[in-house]
C-alpha cells in the first residue's frame, strides 16, 4: 500500500468553503469596537476570517503567541485576560471587560478550557505555576547583565 493510497478515506476539502478575510474597513471597525468595549490588550481583529472576528494573541519578548480565534467578544476578552494573568501575574496583568457568566457558558470558552494546549496557560493564570514573566526573571543567574 502506498503512502498516498492510505488517504483514500480521509475527508476531502470542500471547494470555496474557506475563510473569508476581513476588508480593511472591517478590520478598522473591529478595532474600534474592541477599544469601545474595552476588551483588553490581547484581543485583536482576526483579519483572516470574518466569521471569527476576535483573535487573542500576546507579543512577549518580541514573539507572538496565539491563543485562539473567537466569535464571541466576551469569550475573547476572558481568554485575553487569562493570558495576561498567565504572563504577568495578577498584580501586573491588565484585563479587559467582559460578562463573566456569558463567557463561562459559551461553548467556545468551554472548548478552550478543555483544550490540552491551553493547560500551561490555565495553570499559570490560576497560580498553580509561575507566570511567564516571573519564570523568565527567575531563570537568570543574576550575572547575565549585558552591560
Amino acid at each position: 500500500m502506498s503512502i498516498l493510497s492510505m488517504m483514500k478515506n480521509v475527508n476531502k476539502t470542500v471547494a470555496g468553503a474557506g475563510r473569508v478575510p476581513m476588508t480593511e474597513v472591517q478590520v478598522e471597525q473591529c478595532k474600534a469596537a474592541i477599544r469601545k468595549r474595552n476588551l483588553g490588550y490581547n484581543v485583536q481583529p482576526n483579519s483572516f476570517d470574518v466569521a471569527t472576528p476576535y483573535r487573542v494573541a500576546i507579543n512577549y519578548d518580541n514573539k507572538w503567541s496565539n491563543f485562539g480565534n473567537f466569535t464571541d467578544a466576551n469569550v475573547a476578552a476572558a481568554v485575553g485576560g487569562l493570558v495576561s494573568v498567565a504572563y504577568f501575574g495578577s498584580e501586573l496583568a491588565k484585563v479587559g471587560e467582559f460578562d463573566e457568566a456569558a463567557a463561562e457558558a459559551h461553548p467556545e470558552f468551554v472548548a478552550w478550557l478543555a483544550d490540552e494546549r491551553n493547560a500551561a496557560v490555565i495553570a499559570q493564570a490560576t497560580g498553580k505555576s509561575l507566570p511567564v514573566h516571573q519564570s523568565a526573571a527567575q531563570a537568570g543567574t543574576g550575572n547575565d547583565n549585558p552591560f
